[in-house]
């Protein structure tokens, strides 16, 4: 028996009998009923490639992956990126761009955030945590602030430094003239001047 818009194909046998088919292409052109399909060259496509179940189907497997993706963009903005690879790798200089004025994350949870490059810049006005930090130099690594010609402001109810020496440059001045006290604090120790 026939079925309605079936692709008639022959049998292996004698290569001359058609066999009805479950593959469909009804009067609009539309095809199902494939369930595998080889292509050996280049297929091109004018229009969408939709599964037929959200977020259930892949692009490759885990043993067959696909070389390279040439895409203007992917997701959309209100769905989140995962992102299973361990590392993720950019061949030539990379921006991430939030110049929609929105805001970027990068959560490690209670994991390691690990910022490795010779000079890591930002252009934002303020650097804010949201509680206690450190900034570790114990791998002995000088850690420098340069502010330039502009002016290096330290806010901070207490400013406590473990150094041995607090060491200048050039000529300073510490300066209170905003009627502020400066009380050094030697404890029980000496202050040398």
């Amino acid at each position: 028996s026939a079925t309605n818009e079936a692709v008639a194909r022959f049998d292996t046998t004698s290569g001359k009998i058609i066999q009805n088919s479950a593959v469909i292409i009804d009067d609009s052109n539309n095809v199902s009923g494939i369930g595998t399909l080889g292509v050996g060259g280049v297929t091109t496509v004018g229009a969408n490639i939709v599964s037929d179940t959200d977020s259930t189907d892949d692009l490759g497997t885990s043993s067959v992956r696909w070389a390279n993706v040439y895409t203007d963009s992917i997701g959309d903005s209100g769905q989140t990126l995962g992102v299973g690879a361990g590392t993720l790798s950019f061949d030539a200089a990379a921006t991430i761009d939030s110049s929609g004025n929105n805001a970027i994350t990068i959560d490690s949870g209670s994991a390691t955030l690990s910022l490795d490059a010779g000079t890591i810049e930002s252009d934002a006005t303020t650097l804010s945590f949201d509680s206690t930090i450190s900034i570790d130099s114990s791998g002995n690594n000088a850690i420098t602030i340069d502010s330039g010609s502009a002016t290096l402001s330290l806010d901070a109810g207490t400013i406590e430094s473990d150094a041995t020496t607090l060491s200048f440059d050039a000529a300073t001045s510490i300066d209170t003239s905003g009627n502020n006290n400066l009380t050094l604090n030697a404890g029980t120790a000496t202050l040398v001047v």
